[in-house]
């Protein structure tokens, strides 16, 4: 979490997961396996969009956290939907 990279309105990327780790303990969506850590932070109030489907060629989850490192909370889990 602590180096997580941030991400801005509209598309970004392209993002590998070359060296990634599991993070620990396991986080919730999935089935954990390595995990990349990005960030956001809304500029307005609404729905938040998120894919991974262009450019993707293996499978992915999603989880939403809110809080900072020491105590994320958990909002949404996306896992093939």
């Amino acid at each position: 979490c602590a180096g997580a990279v941030a991400l801005v309105e509209g598309a970004n990327g392209p993002f590998t997961n070359v060296g990634s780790t599991t993070s620990a303990p396991a986080w919730p969506c999935g089935n954990g396996g390595n995990d990349l850590w990005f960030s956001y932070t809304a500029d307005c109030t609404g729905t938040l969009t998120v894919s991974t489907c262009t450019g993707t060629n293996f499978d992915t989850a999603l989880q939403i956290f809110s809080g900072g490192c020491a105590s994320l909370t958990s909002l949404a889990c996306n896992d093939d939907a």
